[in-house]
């Protein structure tokens, strides 16, 4: 069993734990709970399908293929004071994720949801930021929520050069005795959970 567990599974439980100790009571904690939460209980979930082949892990990211991309853009929608926006991009999203999985990719893994929910968060990304370079409000790209709301750019930015072309053979190209899958996944995951983490512990210390 214990070959099951990998480098992700320790930064997600880490990171669990952390936002669960210090992570400070707010609106933003809801989101951002939600997330860490959510992927949480997803590798939880998948490593007992993987050890028990009871159900496929599949499902269980598919899952969260829908919810995370969907709690991000509302998180992001918050920070940027663009909440309107943000729920009709979520609504959008959830709308397009129940009816993949419902009728188009179902059981497969459902790279389309995963993709739209990434390129969905970029241009949001982009959009809200660019905003606030015209608008001159420069003091916020040295805030802890910017280091927030661009932990996930590398992820999604990594899942739409994985999926973008539907090219399973390219996420296997051998590479130093690895696919390229796994380095995208590696790096793209501890600088993900890393940054994360750095935000708990540096709202915290504001506390003080």
């Amino acid at each position: 069993m214990i070959q099951k567990i990998t480098f992700t599974t320790i930064l997600v439980v880490a990171t669990f734990i952390v936002a669960t100790i210090f992570l400070r009571r707010g609106k933003l904690y809801l989101y951002l709970y939600g997330i860490i939460a959510l992927n949480f209980l997803s590798e939880i979930l998948a490593f007992i399908a993987t050890v028990t082949q009871k159900f496929s892990f599949v499902s269980v990211y598919n899952l969260n293929f829908i919810f995370q991309p969907l709690l991000w853009l509302l998180l992001l929608g918050y920070i940027l004071k663009s909440r309107k926006k943000a729920k009709i991009l979520a609504i959008s999203f959830l709308t397009f994720g129940l009816l993949n999985i419902s009728f188009y990719e179902q059981m497969d893994l459902n790279e389309n949801t995963l993709l739209l929910g990434s390129f969905l968060y970029l241009g949001f990304f982009i959009w809200g930021h660019f905003k606030l370079i015209k608008d001159e409000v420069l003091n916020y790209f040295n805030s802890n929520r910017f280091i927030l709301v661009s932990a996930p750019i590398i992820l999604f930015f990594g899942i739409s050069i994985l999926f973008a072309f539907g090219d399973s053979g390219l996420r296997s190209t051998p590479m130093l005795g690895k696919s390229l899958y796994y380095y995208i996944q590696f790096i793209s995951n501890f600088i993900f959970y890393s940054l994360l983490i750095l935000y708990i512990i540096k709202s915290r210390n504001e506390e003080k």
